[in-house]
Formats: structure tokens, C-alpha cells, sequence
């Protein structure tokens, strides 16, 4: 763990999870905290698991959760509000063809609780608001950004807003920013990341 600004590391520490079935660790913030969280290859049962650490600010290690998703199902992105609840996507693969002979993957917008409580679960795909972001029967749920108030998700490379309670709210009409890497900053601004043919490009989006 490392405690740092931009121009200084303050304390680094090593933390030992010791887990002999775990892979691709990653950081979450979560109001004062952190929880540190990885994929579970226990080798013997169908599905994903992810388990979850949580950390306090000087890399001290707390509680650990397990949660469990479907045996076609796995949780491509994580967020967390200040209240330590996450928001996911959840990509369940397709294993039929549909009436087209087109294999389409389900994507849902989850909120939970670390110890794996479904506050909800939004079909993405079944959105009568996001069909215009279709193309040719093709539909893609990547990138998640969360504010206090909303939740923001990259559809095809479009990004659509919805409230904390999963509630649609509008598309976002953000010419020249298609596919780009959204940031929250301390100001509240949102600065957008594009990578063009001729370099990579930073700027404001409210």
C-alpha cells in the first residue's frame, strides 16, 4: 500500500493476502478506505468469484467477501460510492444463437453490497433508451464512471447516464468523444481522454 500526493510517497507497505488461488489484484476506493479485490481460481466449482479485502488508509487488512456470479457470468468493471456499495457490470455470455443465428452477450448494471446483497439488477440489452446505440445487433457495455449523484456508462462507444437508483436519465450528445476514457476530478469536472489517429487528446465535459 502507498501513501503519496503527486509529488511525494509518504509510506509504502507490502501486504500479504496469501491466497494461493487468486489473480489480477486490483484497488478500489470506498469512502475512507480501499478494498483490494481479485478473481478466485479455486478450480472446483462453475462460474466467477471475486473476493474482497477491505483496507483501511495505512494498508491494514480487514474483512474478506466472497461474491459469486454466474457460470456464464463475470463482472467486467467495479465501482464504489463513499457508502462502500459497488456498482458492476455484468457480462453473461451468450451459449445460444438467437433467432438470427447472432450470439448476443446480456449486459446488466448491477448495485450490490460487498457481502453480496443485489440492491439492483438492470437488464442493459432490454433498454427501450439505449436501442439507438445498437449497430447492426451489436451492443457493448465497457466503461463505468460514478459520481455521487449519477452513474455514467460507455454503450458502444456512446455514454448514457443513469441516477444512483439505476434510473435512465439521458444520452449524453458528446460530439468528437466517442470511445473516450471518462475521469472524475475533485472539482466535479469530468475530463475525457480520446486517442486520435494523430495523438492522444485531453479535455472538459460537464
Amino acid at each position: 500500500a502507498v501513501t503519496a500526493n503527486k509529488d511525494c510517497i509518504y509510506r509504502l507497505e507490502e501486504i500479504q493476502l496469501k491466497e494461493e488461488n487468486a489473480g489480477g489484484f486490483s484497488l478500489l476506493k470506498s469512502g475512507e478506505g480501499f478494498y483490494a479485490y481479485c478473481y478466485n481460481y479455486d478450480g472446483g466449482n462453475p462460474g466467477t468469484k471475486i473476493d474482497f479485502y477491505s483496507l483501511d488508509a495505512d494498508g491494514g487488512i480487514g474483512e474478506k467477501h466472497t461474491l459469486s456470479f454466474g457460470e456464464n457470468a463475470s463482472p467486467n468493471i467495479f465501482r464504489s460510492d463513499k457508502q462502500g456499495n459497488l456498482y458492476v457490470i455484468e457480462n453473461v455470455y451468450a451459449t445460444e444463437p438467437d433467432e438470427n443465428g447472432v450470439y448476443t452477450d446480456k449486459y446488466y448494471l448491477l448495485k450490490m453490497t460487498v457481502q453480496g446483497e443485489e440492491l439492483f439488477r438492470i437488464c442493459l440489452n432490454d433498454l427501450k433508451e439505449l436501442e439507438g446505440l445498437v449497430s447492426d445487433g451489436y451492443f457493448y457495455a465497457g466503461d463505468m464512471l460514478l459520481s455521487d449523484t449519477s452513474i455514467y456508462l460507455n454503450i458502444a462507444g456512446k455514454y448514457a447516464e443513469f441516477d444512483v437508483d439505476g434510473n435512465f436519465v439521458k444520452i449524453i450528445n458528446a460530439e468528437g468523444l466517442d470511445g473516450a476514457q471518462l475521469l472524475l476530478l475533485e472539482n466535479g469536472k469530468i475530463a475525457a481522454v480520446t486517442y486520435e489517429d494523430n495523438g492522444v487528446y485531453a479535455s472538459y465535459a460537464d
